[in-house]
């Protein structure tokens, strides 16, 4: 798995602008709405934490994390089962997009 730098940096600071625009949340917070929401565990959100703050390679995020390769593809695929994404970079969009929409519902 291999996000392109240009795009990833696009989509990563216009995600981080619309979330942090919308609320006042770190990336862990929006992460970790994400993670509760779809039951992930602690080790397959800090994946989501290594892409959504710029790792786009199963080496970086490894290194990142302190094991290997294997493993990130293990987590990774973990993941797009438990989330239903697809890709690296609709799972990377999708906690800012709850984190938008979140923030932006009217009060109960």
């Amino acid at each position: 798995m291999v996000l392109q730098k240009p795009l990833t940096s696009r989509v990563v600071e216009r995600l981080l602008t619309l979330a942090l625009n919308h609320a006042s949340n770190p990336i862990e917070t929006v992460v970790d709405r994400f993670r509760r929401m779809h039951s992930l565990s602690p080790r397959q959100a800090a994946v989501v934490v290594s892409l959504a703050t710029g790792r786009t390679t199963r080496t970086e995020i490894a290194d990142a994390m302190g094991c290997s390769e294997k493993t990130v593809d293990a987590h990774l695929q973990a993941i797009f089962n438990k989330t239903g994404q697809r890709s690296a970079t609709a799972l990377l969009v999708a906690p800012f997009q709850l984190a938008c929409h979140h923030q932006l519902r009217p009060p109960e």
